[in-house]
């Protein structure tokens, strides 16, 4: 059996500064790429670690333009969701997110971490052999980073391999912003696989309870920031063996990604404020919460974001001005 695995392709309709190409056309090379890869190597399933779109919102002409691409994938395609793919943070916005539309269509089979909103928290795949492989999900959510237990996974029952997809700052080593460390994980799934964080970590295995557990983190097949520009995006491919439910995972560059397509970095222009703002209150809007609410949550979109704190400080003003009109 072999399952094939990509993450964060964030892909969206216009180009991200700094970057010399086109970037809606570059992401769609990439993921039609991604998709000759498991269907020449007979890959029985896909997962993905989320983000796919940049953004919860994204014009239908890219929703539909990923449609088309994701149909021609020879493999069921299973996934979770990323920080990207819904509202502020709020789960109760799934249903209006371009994540949810490939969900209802059918493209993509989205699991959660616990059973929420219609949606599934595991599934199983049974060969005819009467392997059967479990997946469930760590999905992302605005407290995973504040606890490792947040990535404990229970097993399936009568399952022979179970593989993790996670959404959130798990990392391999420690780094200066809120994370949870692989070494703190304690979950009884076999595979974790990792997103969210794109360099990557590659693989790193770990003993939990005697049993041998390994991380794997290929990195985002995206590369929206002038950062780690001579890393190539890659997917990967685990070769599992029913017998023995023993596996190998094999990593594949992308041929079709740019050996550099960001402009130097001494050149870039800066964004103006409200371009940031407008970016900032585009995850917020129409997510039906309390002025406290987004305030409590600014902070983390901010940093999602990358903005500068004088755009975070004019978007607190504009919070208050809103409160004292509700008042």
């Amino acid at each position: 059996m072999k399952v094939g695995y990509f993450t964060d392709p964030h892909v969206r309709y216009d180009t991200p500064e700094g970057r010399v190409d086109n970037y809606n056309v570059a992401i769609r090379e990439k993921l039609v790429e991604v998709g000759t890869i498991f269907n020449d190597n007979g890959v029985d399933v896909i997962l993905t670690g989320g983000d796919l779109f940049d953004s919860p919102d994204v014009p239908n002409s890219v929703i539909y333009t990923m449609m088309g691409i994701l149909q021609k994938y020879n493999a069921p395609i299973i996934g979770t969701i990323g920080s990207h793919d819904y509202f502020g943070y709020q789960m109760k916005s799934f249903n209006r997110t371009a994540m949810g539309i490939m969900h209802k269509a059918g493209i993509i089979q989205v699991l959660v971490g616990k059973s929420e909103y219609d949606l599934p928290n595991h599934t199983v795949i049974t060969e005819p052999s009467g392997f059967k492989l479990g997946i469930v999900a760590t999905h992302h959510t605005y407290w995973l980073s504040q606890d490792p237990n947040n990535y404990h996974r229970e097993r399936l029952p009568e399952v022979h391999l179970q593989i993790q997809l996670t959404h959130g700052d798990l990392q391999d080593k420690s780094v200066p912003w809120d994370h949870v460390l692989i070494d703190d994980i304690t979950t009884e799934s076999d595979i974790v696989m990792g997103a969210h964080y794109h360099p990557g970590w590659g693989t790193v295995s770990r003993s939990i309870n005697g049993r041998e557990v390994r991380f794997i983190n290929p990195g985002a097949i995206a590369r929206l920031e002038n950062t780690g520009v001579r890393r190539i995006p890659k997917v990967v491919i685990i070769d599992i063996d029913e017998a023995t439910s023993q596996y190998t995972a094999t990593n594949f560059e992308l041929q079709s990604a740019s050996p550099h397509p960001f402009k130097d970095r001494g050149k870039l222009a800066e964004e103006s404020p409200m371009q940031d703002i407008q970016k900032l209150m585009s995850l917020i809007e129409n997510t039906n919460i309390t002025t406290i609410d987004i305030k409590s949550q600014l902070p983390k979109i901010a940093k999602e974001l990358e903005l500068s704190d004088a755009v975070l400080d004019i978007a607190f003003e504009c919070l208050n001005e809103v409160e004292k009109k509700e008042k």
